[in-house]
């Protein structure tokens, strides 16, 4: 991948840029924005959960486009940018899957986006690898 030997990702990271995660929740956001125009247009009131979930739909999605299309470029800012907006679709998905469930099961999309989060959590609080590790890895 250009510009991924200069660039020392945390593990977590790293599995998910291995993974083309990135480019699966892409993939996952379009739809759900259409799907959700589509089932709450023609006229009907959108709710302040839906203006919210559209928004970081489209905003994650840009960023997501954004970071894949710049990684060679600018590799740390466009991995930021990538994992920010892989958070982003991820966290509008589960808010529009909660504004579906009864109010008693609320609990569960919330439950769902934090452990969504969790890997990227556990990435920005946990130290980077170390320095001897960072020299076997070309880090």
């Amino acid at each position: 991948m250009p510009g991924r030997s200069s660039l020392c990702l945390h593990p977590i990271i790293e599995m998910i840029r291995d993974q083309e995660l990135g480019k699966s929740v892409f993939n996952l956001g379009a739809p759900i924005t259409v799907a959700l125009l589509i089932t709450k247009g023609g006229g009907k009131s959108h709710t302040v959960l839906d203006y919210c979930v559209l928004t970081g739909l489209l905003a994650g999605c840009v960023a997501i486009w954004n970071g894949i299309s710049f990684r060679a470029t600018f590799p740390h800012a466009a991995n930021v940018v990538e994992q920010l907006g892989i958070i982003m679709v991820l966290m509008s998905f589960n808010g529009l899957v909660g504004s579906a469930l009864p109010v008693d099961l609320a609990w569960v999309p919330v439950l769902c986006g934090g452990l969504s989060v969790l890997p990227f959590v556990v990435a920005a609080l946990t130290p980077p690898p170390s320095e001897e590790t960072s020299a076997v890895d070309n880090c």
